[in-house]
């Protein structure tokens, strides 16, 4: 992944946060994160928990406003990212995927859209329905762990 992303043409993958083509990769790179994990300390395992959590907040910031930020921006956190999602200004796409170039006279927000959105929330609220099924996921974790626990697995 690391040589076809440094040998292709389009490397940096244009309006787009983070490079594309290292994407697929990121399963991988994690497969060393477990035996990290087990053998760490409570220290390690914090850092690692905030470090996650910091990127997992980040990531939900970006992605929610949209993962392609025009080239022309000089600090795209400052200047799109922050405000953007402060203000509840979500899933603001200057294309749409069938189209071939992006279109700047048009209204961004009726490109795209999340599941919040078309139940009829907005704005930040339109991220209730990923948090809860977030939560869900974290709690049936949650309850399976509690289980194998009392199994004493």
């Amino acid at each position: 992944f690391l040589v076809l992303n440094g040998s292709y043409f389009y490397w940096d993958g244009g309006w787009s946060y983070g490079p594309r083509h290292l994407g697929p990769a990121l399963p991988f790179a994690a497969l060393g994160l477990a035996a990290c994990w087990t053998h760490a300390g409570k220290a390690m395992r914090l850092a690692a928990l905030a470090l996650a959590t910091w990127s997992i907040a980040t990531t939900l910031t970006v992605v929610s406003v949209t993962a392609q930020p025009p080239d022309d921006l000089k600090a795209p956190w400052s200047q799109l990212y922050e405000p953007s999602f402060a203000e509840g200004k979500l899933s603001r796409n200057l294309q749409a995927f069938v189209e071939d170039f992006p279109v700047r006279t048009r209204d961004p927000i009726s490109h795209a859209w999340n599941l919040g959105e078309r139940m009829g929330l907005q704005g930040r609220t339109s991220l209730l329905p990923l948090l809860l099924a977030w939560g869900a996921i974290v709690a049936a974790w949650a309850a399976l762990e509690r289980r194998d626990e009392r199994r004493g697995h």
